[in-house]
């Protein structure tokens, strides 16, 4: 795979910046594989989709697809994608101009219950493909560090926007996950008021 940095450019297709955002850090014009930029990566979470060009009998052969029926579908696209990846290059090149568009699928002005609901479930889903493609055990060590730091709290937190009815028909599901609670997760879902108090109160002193 060869990657390059992209221009962040307004509606108006100005240059706002220029970003590698995740592949940063990574080392440019040098031939690593996937796994190894992926354990480079600092954060808790990795996608990637746009900014790439696959060989495609590697890509053929993978047999890799977006999950249907969710958002956010490049973060699970792309950890596995990097995993699977022999060979990859990152260029000290911008060749790729991305437009932040306004009211997009992941950018709605409007987030109704319905969005709501796919959220979580787009989460959800997201774990459960992680898991099911985990290979080995050094993998399986990234994807559960993965799930525990970001994917289930997103969850927990899409979880908790949910209106009443529809949170009580899947708190079952979020128990399914119990392995990755953390006392931040935990607090979450069983004591949500508290929890967001003390989000509140942390954000008034922070910021």
């Amino acid at each position: 795979m060869v990657c390059s940095g992209i221009n962040q450019v307004s509606n108006e297709y100005k240059k706002l910046f220029s970003t590698f955002g995740l592949l940063e850090e990574i080392k440019k014009n040098k031939i690593l594989s996937g796994i190894e930029i992926i354990k480079k990566n600092s954060h808790n979470f990795f996608y990637g989709a746009w900014n790439i060009l696959i060989n495609f009998n590697f890509f053929n052969d993978l047999n890799l697809s977006f999950i249907n029926g969710i958002i956010y579908e490049d973060h699970y696209f792309g950890t596995i994608l990097f995993m699977r990846s022999k060979k990859v290059i990152v260029l000290d090149k911008f060749f790729y101009s991305y437009v932040n568009s306004i009211d997009s699928i992941t950018r709605a002005r409007k987030i109704t219950q319905d969005r709501l609901l796919l959220n979580f479930q787009s989460w959800e889903k997201t774990i459960e493909h992680l898991e099911k493609d985990v290979q080995d055990s050094e993998e399986k060590q990234i994807i559960q560090k993965y799930i525990k730091k970001f994917y289930f709290p997103m969850m927990c937190e899409s979880f908790i926007e949910l209106n009443q009815g529809i949170r009580k028909q899947n708190k079952d599901l979020i128990k399914k996950y119990k392995k990755y609670f953390t006392i931040k997760t935990f607090l979450m879902i069983n004591f949500t008021r508290c929890f967001l108090l003390l989000k509140h109160i942390k954000n008034f002193i922070i910021g």
